[in-house]
C-alpha cells in the first residue's frame, strides 16, 4: 500500500480504538485486516474468519512490517494520532 494509503488507515485504527467502525465498510479485505491488527481488535479478526497469523500473512511483508514499525509503541487503549 502507499504511505498516504497507510496514513489514512492509520486514522481509522484512531477511530477503531473510540469504537467507531463506520470509515471501515468501504475497505478492502487487506485494508480491514491491517486495521484489526492494529487495534487489536481479535474479535473482529475472527468475525472476518482470520487468526492473527492468517491476518499477517494476507499482508504484503512491507505492509505488516510497517503495521507494527507504526503501532508497537502504542497503548491499545490510547489514541496514536
Amino acid at each position: 500500500m502507499r504511505h498516504e494509503q497507510l496514513d489514512y488507515l492509520d486514522e481509522v485504527i484512531a477511530d477503531v480504538l473510540d469504537g467507531n467502525y463506520f470509515r471501515t465498510a468501504g475497505l478492502s479485505t487487506g485494508e480491514r485486516l491491517y486495521v484489526a491488527l492494529g487495534a487489536s481488535d481479535i474479535g473482529w479478526l475472527r468475525e472476518m474468519g482470520y487468526t492473527v497469523v492468517q491476518a499477517l500473512g494476507r499482508l504484503d511483508y512491507g505492509d505488516a512490517a510497517e503495521l507494527v514499525k507504526r503501532w508497537r509503541h502504542v497503548d491499545r487503549w490510547s489514541k496514536r494520532l
